[in-house]
């Protein structure tokens, strides 16, 4: 049974003595330049991380039209990230693994 603070082995009559399991840990990282903060940029955040701050640069200097572009930009590569995230398939990968009364429903 899987909850929000994790997993509950419920075994019935079986009681098995090993699972194996597919989790993602929760990231707890605060990023910034302060005292117990991540200044490591995690890859997936980097080219739009760049773009936006390229966006931020061009508005300071009053460049307004390049900063709207930058922006969409930005955002498209966000997008992007998220889409290549979705495609790794990784809820079907784990609803796979982990039986519960919702996906043993479901007839693959």
């Amino acid at each position: 049974m899987i909850t929000a603070n994790g997993a509950t082995l419920v075994s019935g009559g079986l009681n098995p003595t090993e699972a194996f399991v597919t989790y993602k840990a929760q990231l707890t990282d605060t990023y910034g330049d302060g005292s117990g903060e991540s200044t490591t940029i995690p890859a997936e955040w980097y080219q739009y991380m760049a773009h936006g701050t390229y966006a931020d640069y061009l508005r300071a200097e009053g460049q307004q039209e390049k900063s709207v572009i930058a922006d969409q930009e930005a955002e498209l590569l966000l997008q992007d990230e998220m889409i290549r995230l979705d495609e790794n398939h990784t809820s079907g990968l784990v609803s796979n693994r982990i039986f519960t009364n919702a996906n043993m429903q479901m007839r693959y």
